[in-house]
């Protein structure tokens, strides 16, 4: 699998706006950004905001299986089945379920470093899968 240019990471959210230069989180960033690039209504620019509403994390389980999210169905207002959709797919395809949808809907963005790690399960996933 390509390794993504590096770029700058910002959290926001939580009342915390903070930069990080962990290399690692950069690329998988950058990584998220190429694989949803051409997806409506999904901006990655952070681990936070870019990510509250499901979208981008239905759009990058879509990328990898169009046939399981019809991703030009998907509302932007409905973040519920928005991250449900994605939890199931993810789970029918053998990804550890890190996060639950109950602390997804109870704040406004997500948890950074929980999604953070979520998303290295889903690219630790699909990089093996590709291996095989």
């Amino acid at each position: 699998m390509e390794r993504p240019a590096v770029a700058q990471v910002t959290w926001e959210g939580g009342g915390r706006n903070f930069q990080s230069g962990n290399s690692a989180i950069n690329s998988l960033q950058e990584w998220c950004r190429r694989r949803t690039k051409y997806h409506e209504g999904v901006d990655i620019q952070n681990f936070t905001t870019s990510w509250a509403n499901g979208l981008a994390m239905c759009a990058l389980l879509n990328y990898y299986l169009p046939e399981k999210i019809q991703f030009e169905t998907l509302n932007p207002s409905d973040k519920k089945g928005n991250w449900s959709l994605a939890f199931k797919v993810a789970n029918e395809e053998g990804i550890e379920p890190l996060l639950e949808l109950e602390d997804i809907l109870a704040v406004d963005v997500p948890e950074p470093k929980s999604l953070i790690t979520y998303v290295h399960f889903i690219y630790q996933h699909f990089a093996d899968k590709q291996q095989k």
